[in-house]
């Protein structure tokens, strides 16, 4: 067999068969959490203002806590944090997906090498 073949794999979280939560939703809380702004993370990313508070209005909704707390800013501008729930969540994908990662990868070798 071909020794280039390769996988890819995207783990997503969905409540009621409706995707709230990807590698889109956790790089962008990521990129929050770096830059202290949503505007800025979300410029990062390439993605509109208003697509990166979608995103984070979706996932807030489907696990029931604020994710982003928002201070709001005078001359110098305000600032973005994750909350409690925003670190735990994207911890929790993070080591999810890194567990997920490495059975996908033994399953991978087992199956075609």
């Amino acid at each position: 067999m071909n020794t280039e073949i390769s996988f890819a794999f995207k783990l997503m979280l969905q409540e009621n068969n409706k995707i709230f939560f990807g590698p889109g939703v956790a790089s962008l809380l990521k990129a929050i959490e770096e830059t202290g702004s949503v505007k800025d993370a979300a410029e990062s990313m390439s993605l509109s203002y208003t697509k990166a508070w979608t995103m984070i209005k979706n996932a807030t909704k489907a696990i029931g806590e604020n994710l982003v707390y928002t201070e709001k800013g005078g001359i110098g501008g305000g600032r973005s944090h994750l909350t409690e729930s925003g670190k735990d969540i994207l911890e929790k994908y993070n080591l999810f997906q890194l567990d997920s990662q490495k059975a996908v990868e033994e399953a991978f070798r087992s199956v075609f090498q």
